[in-house]
């Protein structure tokens, strides 16, 4: 029992050192992640000031797109379904013929 209790006592200190590893990972990748989002943002707003000094006007819902970041993770056949309703000038409803 007491070879069993020290063996897992030291599995639990191995497996904790390598979850501080990972955490560490997460919050500097999420750091990071913010910047660059950041960055974009600040460069979306210097192109809009560029375009706009050129004398085009650019439209307000294209500075902010918030939608844009959660449809990065959907998966092929999900993009493909949006492609269809986007096709659609109007949604088709079945007749009760």
């Amino acid at each position: 029992m007491d070879k069993t209790r020290e063996e897992y006592k030291k599995k639990v200190k191995e497996n904790k050192k390598e979850l501080s590893v990972v955490i560490t990972q997460i919050l500097r990748n999420k750091k990071i992640l913010a910047q660059t989002k950041e960055r974009a943002r600040k460069k979306t707003l210097c192109l809009t000031a560029d375009i706009e000094a050129e004398g085009e006007a650019v439209n307000a819902i294209l500075l902010n797109y918030p939608a844009a970041d959660a449809l990065t993770g959907y998966s092929p056949i999900m993009w493909a379904t949006l492609n269809i309703l986007d096709n659609f000038t109007t949604i088709p409803v079945p007749s009760s013929s």
